[in-house]
């Protein structure tokens, strides 16, 4: 974990987020945007762009290879956003996603980002369980195979208690 870097999401980047999503398997795909989903949709990098501060990726350090994405993306309301991420398969499990949310959810409240909400597969615990570590009021609500998360965030920070 120490050779990895955050940076903000740059046009120029997304070829190397094109070749991340090639490298998730289509589980991996479906656990994110919940459905068999086959080339990483137009609509969520335009989202992803439109606000440099809103998104973040994690790449090693030495080769700039992206490995991850998440993103905050802003509710109709305005001062909520939607948190979505997106790990390659061979970095689950080693803290990245927990890094990237952290450093999120560190930038949300000087972006007027008061509340997250996110919705997540019954079945993805793994993700359920980091949602339920973010400082604040969480509630959520089953439909169907998704949990639909909202969490009104505390002042405290996020624990990043990854393992390097």
């Amino acid at each position: 974990m120490r050779d990895l870097s955050l940076r903000p999401v740059t046009g120029s980047q997304i070829p190397a987020i094109a070749a991340m999503w090639e490298r998730c398997t289509l589980a991996t795909r479906i656990a994110r945007f919940h459905a068999p989903v086959r080339h990483i949709p137009a609509s969520y990098l335009k989202a992803v762009l439109a606000d440099p501060a809103a998104s973040v990726v994690a790449a090693q350090e030495h080769t700039g290879v992206v490995l991850a994405l998440a993103s905050l993306i802003h509710n109709a309301n305005g001062d909520s956003a939607e948190l979505g991420v997106l790990v390659e398969d061979a970095w689950q499990r080693r803290g990245v996603g927990r890094r990237l949310v952290a450093h999120l959810i560190t930038a949300a409240p000087a972006r007027g980002i008061t509340a997250l909400t996110a919705s997540v597969l019954t079945d993805n615990a793994k993700v359920a369980d980091l949602l339920r570590q973010v400082p604040g009021d969480f509630s959520l609500a089953i439909h169907g195979p998704t949990l639909n998360v909202r969490i009104c965030l505390a002042s405290s920070s996020f624990r990043n208690t990854a393992p390097e």
